[in-house]
């Protein structure tokens, strides 16, 4: 009798679903939600892993290069992100995202993704465990290293002040040309509310990582010429001084670059690099 037979199963397997819920919730049939896009500079909407999904991709093509980083952050619980172009893993994400109640504290690491390419970006579930939804939310963050309230070119004994780091991924970048054979020290004070080392200035070939020298961020109120870098003789060739942080919180610093041929200030809150 196959028209009871399909009834019976019908039942039994309505009757797992439903032992499956808990008391006074509604039922639902799990579901597979598939790609999304995503775009530079906007926070998605929370999003969801429904009940018995094990990951989602999401989609962020860029008209011009540009260099950008993720943030992510696990609502309900940790989960992992990784991000590919043409299937290759840009190995730009941690092992793992913890839950966090800021959208700010958790982020890739930066990238340049060229015009035309498309990055997907694919969330997913830490452990086996699918039973429950897992809610997220994602930000696209475009870097840029341009100063927000001066021209990125460096006047000795020039202070800038309350320059603003937005978030841990913005990078403010000042040019050396010129200087090329100079003993210079950089002076760094923390406008505040970023806490001791949350940031840091350091002086940087051009195109490079590697810091040369520098120094971290001291205590608020700490006057502005009692954190100083060591003495650093400006190479041949492009130098940069690069401003950078892992606040999760906005924060503002002031500086100045000076000559001089004495040794460097002592220190107070900051550790010359």
């Amino acid at each position: 009798m196959p028209h009871l037979w399909n009834s019976r199963s019908l039942l039994v397997l309505l009757a797992g679903l439903a032992s499956a819920c808990h008391p006074g919730e509604p039922y639902d049939v799990p579901t597979t939600v598939g790609p999304i896009d995503i775009s530079l500079g906007d926070t998605t909407a929370t999003l969801e892993l429904p009940p018995g999904q094990v990951s989602r991709s999401h989609h962020l093509t860029l008209s011009a290069s540009s260099e950008v980083a993720i943030f992510v952050q696990g609502l309900n619980g940790p989960l992992r992100l990784q991000a590919m172009v043409d299937g290759a893993d840009l190995g730009v994400s941690a092992d793992l995202y913890p839950e966090a109640t800021l959208l700010l504290a958790n982020r890739t690491e930066r990238f340049t993704l060229a015009a035309g390419k498309t990055v997907n970006v694919v969330v997913s579930r830490e452990g086996p465990d699918t039973d429950s939804s897992l809610r997220y939310r994602l930000f696209v963050y475009p870097v840029n290293r341009d100063p927000e309230h001066g021209p990125p070119g460096i006047i000795l004994d020039q202070v800038r002040s309350e320059e603003d780091l937005e978030t841990s991924a913005d990078i403010d970048e000042y040019t050396l040309a010129g200087h090329e054979g100079k003993d210079l020290v950089a002076y760094l004070s923390n406008v505040g509310p970023g806490a001791p080392g949350s940031f840091s200035l350091g002086f940087f070939a051009e195109n490079s990582e590697q810091k040369l020298g520098g120094v971290d961020a001291p205590e608020m109120g700490v006057p502005l010429e009692e954190t100083g870098t060591a003495l650093f003789t400006v190479p041949a060739g492009p130098h940069l001084v690069r401003v950078q942080g892992t606040s999760n919180l906005p924060t503002s610093y002031t500086f100045v670059i000076r000559q001089g041929n004495l040794a460097p200030v002592a220190q107070r809150g900051g550790n010359a690099r």
